[in-house]
């Protein structure tokens, strides 16, 4: 408990810093109260893509696959970043099955964005209730975010990059992933890989109850 305070009370100083006050209280107010959003959900099938159509503009990136806690106990040891107390759900997300992508640079998370294989995995990594068939081969992306630092580089096409790569060694054969319609940078950035738009959806939520309604596109 005593962990989990200390981890909510650096993310808290962290968003303060970096994004202001205002934004500090909109994440608090959506996390505990009310969320309402509209998104648009893409899937990519997977293929063979070429690592240098997607390279960041900086050079100087370490990458870090982190599929459980003890991986992340190798990661802290060899750079000294330790991804769950940097993101209060990196644990319960690691616990979950879900797999990380890490990106950093000079020694810092510059980056952090999650894959989901199964049920459990998507639960922890997204509050959102995406249709996701796992069982016929489909995996989920989410929780994708760059450090406000270190935006402007690529690092959000090259993570997506790295995550279609590991689909494509775990045998999957199509990735989805669900994009705030007003995220046009998320949107300009994973353009590249040519997703196709299957549905826009709408996302309510108020304290306990929820509400998700996917409408396709043809």
């Amino acid at each position: 408990m005593i962990n989990r305070a200390t981890t909510l009370l650096t993310r808290a100083i962290d968003i303060l810093q970096s994004e202001g006050l205002i934004k500090l209280i909109q994440r608090f107010t959506e996390f505990y109260f009310i969320q309402y959003g509209n998104y648009y959900l893409y899937e990519n099938e997977i293929c063979e893509l070429d690592e240098a159509e997607f390279l960041p503009r900086t050079p100087d990136i370490t990458v870090g696959i982190i599929c459980n806690c003890e991986e992340a106990d190798e990661l802290a040891k060899t750079t000294g970043v330790d991804i769950r107390l940097r993101f209060t759900n990196a644990r319960n997300c690691l616990d979950s099955g879900a797999i990380a992508t890490c990106i950093l640079i000079d020694g810092a998370i510059a980056h952090l964005g999650w894959l989901a294989l199964h049920d459990e995995a998507q639960k922890a990594i997204s509050n959102l209730p995406q249709k996701v068939s796992f069982s016929s081969g489909e995996a989920l992306a989410g929780g994708g975010l760059t450090i406000p630092e270190y935006r402007g580089n690529g690092l959000l096409s090259y993570s997506s990059y790295i995550r279609l790569r590991l689909c494509r060694e775990r045998g999957v054969i199509a990735l989805r992933y669900a994009v705030s319609n007003k995220n046009t940078v998320a949107q300009k950035a994973l353009a590249k890989f040519s997703p196709r738009l299957y549905a826009r959806a709408r996302y309510i939520k108020f304290l306990w109850w929820k509400s998700w309604k996917e409408i396709p596109v043809s």
